[in-house]
């Protein structure tokens, strides 16, 4: 988005017992690593997602967060959860962020919104956004359209 490009490999590793998590390599500042679990997202994920295409939505949106962690990093941005630079990529680009679902407050607060406000996006705007917004992607990607 906007320009920026940072390669970034997915990798299955069963040893992690979590969703995903980002990694830096230590060898080379530009590779960078998404490491997940598939059994634990069929595990525990999975039985919470209405559909099959909410349980996508929900793959997709966090390893678009784990990728934001390192295009963060890659800015020389503070990347950590929570903290004002990294919640707003992650609300402006429509991802899950960790902090819903108890920390609303406080990322509103940090977007310079209400919570109500928050709340809605959170409820009843995020999830057609986010697919609005990738289904464009994905079609601009493929040669179905000329914009994003």
């Amino acid at each position: 988005k906007n320009g920026v490009i940072v390669n970034v490999l997915i990798d299955f590793n069963k040893e992690w017992g979590y969703g995903a998590k980002h990694c830096l390599s230590n060898e080379n500042e530009f590779e960078h690593f998404i490491v997940y679990n598939p059994k634990y997202w069929d595990e525990k994920i999975k039985p919470k997602c209405e559909s099959h295409i909410d349980y996508a939505g929900a793959i997709v949106s966090t390893m678009l967060h784990e990728a934001t962690h390192i295009i963060c990093n890659h800015r020389n941005l503070n990347s950590t959860d929570k903290e004002e630079i990294f919640e707003k990529m992650i609300y402006e680009n429509y991802l899950n962020s960790n902090c819903d679902g108890g920390d609303e407050n406080h990322l509103a607060g940090l977007l310079g919104i209400t919570k109500e406000e928050y709340i809605d996006y959170l409820r009843n705007k995020r999830k057609d956004l986010f697919f609005t917004e990738y289904i464009n992607y994905v079609n601009y990607l493929a040669g179905y359209s000329n914009s994003i």
